[in-house]
């Protein structure tokens, strides 16, 4: 039977000796003298600070001082995330230059459909954040580095973090559609986003496939792409409308011919910013098949061959960077638009969708019985009776 003294100082296993301090803490004296303190002790105080906890009903993954023990990944809160990085390609967007054409023409036709204000207000921050996201998809699918004059929000934010920007943006505004109006508008706002891009589909495939459309198609291109969002702002309005609108009023036409009319004349303007700015025409470095260059493939094929080779050598990837065409290559296929008659023939299209416009408004304010100064400003203001001719 050996005592307690005895045990204390009997040898390891391993060769080291095991013994007791003055403190009466257990210690190993290894072969060369050197004490280090008895793994049992630390086992056995382990296995104390364990059974504590059992017994406390104290959590056992977290430590005496309360942090989380181990990997503190699981411990993190759940939070909502800043939104400055999402917001940031639309801010910037918004904060160029604009016509504000759509939400005056949200107000002058409020003349006639009478909607209620909270619902106007609506209406209006939905169709901004909508056209606002589609100037930033438009420009990423067009490869244009310019908007307005200015850095297309790709060319500052990035492909990926403009492409995520623009989609939160039409999730924003079906979201305010879904919580602040109707389900009749919720139904009108994503049939016409619908439309809006069928339409950019075909205007998308026309220049990757260098495959120039008829003018009937181009036409039918712009009552889905660019149409779909005035008639998408008119068929909220109605669906909202507290009046009793006369039997026999429809304004379908005046928004379809609205359409036309505004992406036919951003076309010509788009000739006349390269007159009087020496350069920009930025659908010739897309490579843009817009009005008047269908009317001049159409109609002089003596031209056919300059135009044709030279978008050919344009590039239709987002993936590669765009370079400007040269001043002189612009100057010679403006030579060619005005040679053909393109410009002549385009200016006298508008002029016949203007007068249309005028007469379609003066049947609706007989048929309604009130009169709209305020759609007439908004025409004045686009009208081309005062654009000079190019060419």
């Amino acid at each position: 039977m050996i005592n307690g003294s005895a045990a204390r100082n009997l040898p390891s296993c391993n060769g080291d000796k095991d013994v007791t301090n003055e403190n009466g803490t257990n210690v190993v004296a290894n072969k060369d003298g050197a004490k280090r303190r008895a793994s049992s002790s630390a086992g056995n105080g382990q296995d104390e600070t364990i059974k504590g906890k059992k017994d406390s009903g104290v959590d056992m993954s977290r430590d005496r001082k309360g942090k989380p023990a181990g990997n503190e990944v699981s411990q993190y809160p759940l939070y909502k995330p800043s939104n400055l990085a999402i917001d940031a390609p639309a801010a910037y967007i918004s904060d160029m230059p604009f016509k504000g054409v759509r939400s005056t023409l949200i107000n002058a036709l409020n003349v006639w459909l009478h909607v209620p204000a909270p619902a106007v207000k609506t209406i209006t921050s939905v169709v901004t954040k909508l056209h606002n996201a589609s100037l930033i998809l438009d420009d990423l699918e067009d490869n244009s580095p310019l908007r307005r004059g200015l850095p297309s929000a790709h060319i500052i934010f990035g492909q990926a973090q403009s492409i995520n920007s623009a989609n939160f943006m039409f999730v924003r505004a079906v979201q305010e559609v879904a919580q602040g109006l109707g389900p009749r508008a919720l139904t009108a706002v994503l049939e016409e986003l619908e439309n809006l891009y069928l339409g950019q589909s075909w205007d998308l495939y026309w220049k990757f496939n260098l495959t120039c459309p008829t003018e009937a198609e181009y036409v039918n291109m712009i009552d889905h792409k660019t149409g779909g969002m005035f008639r998408m702002l008119l068929r909220v309005m109605r669906a909202e409308t507290t009046a009793a609108i006369p039997a026999g009023v429809d304004f379908e036409r005046l928004t379809l011919l609205f359409g036309r009319f505004f992406q036919i004349r951003d076309d010509y303007m788009n000739f006349g910013d390269y007159a009087a700015q020496k350069g920009l025409c930025e659908d010739l470095d897309e490579g843009k098949f817009s009005y008047p260059i269908i009317y001049c493939l159409a109609n002089s094929p003596e031209y056919r061959g300059h135009i044709l080779g030279i978008f050919r050598q344009r590039p239709t990837a987002a993936t590669v960077t765009p370079s400007p065409l040269s001043r002189e290559t612009k100057a010679h296929l403006v030579a060619c638009l005005a040679k053909s008659g393109a410009f002549d023939k385009t200016l006298g299209c508008l002029r016949d969708v203007e007068h249309e416009l005028v007469l379609e408004i003066d049947r609706l304010e007989r048929l309604t019985g009130e009169p709209n100064p305020m759609l007439r400003f908004c025409l004045a203001k686009l009208s081309v009776k005062g654009i000079a001719p190019l060419g």
